[in-house]
């Protein structure tokens, strides 16, 4: 019984490595619990985030970085990771302000990213 008991810190490293080898809804379950369990961290919400953004569910992805946001994480990443999912949503309105605004946020870790995305939505209009 004992050992069945995770910490937060055991969840999101679960989450971290079953993402990393692609089980979306295995990962998916261990961050809901991670969040369920500390609401104060924007780490579960993030990949709840990337979760949703891989299986095409835009909005709720959107809602998820939006309250990692809220919780402190990167306002830089959160912003790149709005604009892709906003991009991937065919917005791309919306995608060229958030990827923007990542660029001013920190283009040293995204001024390429963006750069780049904002030349395929060029062609894509």
């Amino acid at each position: 019984y004992i050992l069945s008991l995770r910490t937060f810190n055991d969840l999101v490293r679960e989450g971290v490595a079953v993402y990393g080898r692609g089980d979306l809804e295995e990962a998916r379950e261990l961050f809901a619990q991670a969040l369920e369990m500390r609401r104060d961290s924007y780490i579960p919400a993030y990949y709840l985030g990337l979760i949703a953004y891989q299986t095409k569910a835009y909005d709720e992805a959107a809602g998820y970085y939006l309250e990692a946001q809220r919780l402190g994480v990167d306002p830089a990443l959160v912003h790149y990771a709005l604009g892709v999912n906003a991009f991937a949503d065919q917005d791309y309105a919306l995608a060229v302000d958030y990827l923007q605004r990542a660029r001013e946020l920190d283009a040293r870790a995204f001024g390429d990213k963006v750069d780049a995305l904002l030349k395929r939505i060029e062609v894509m209009r």
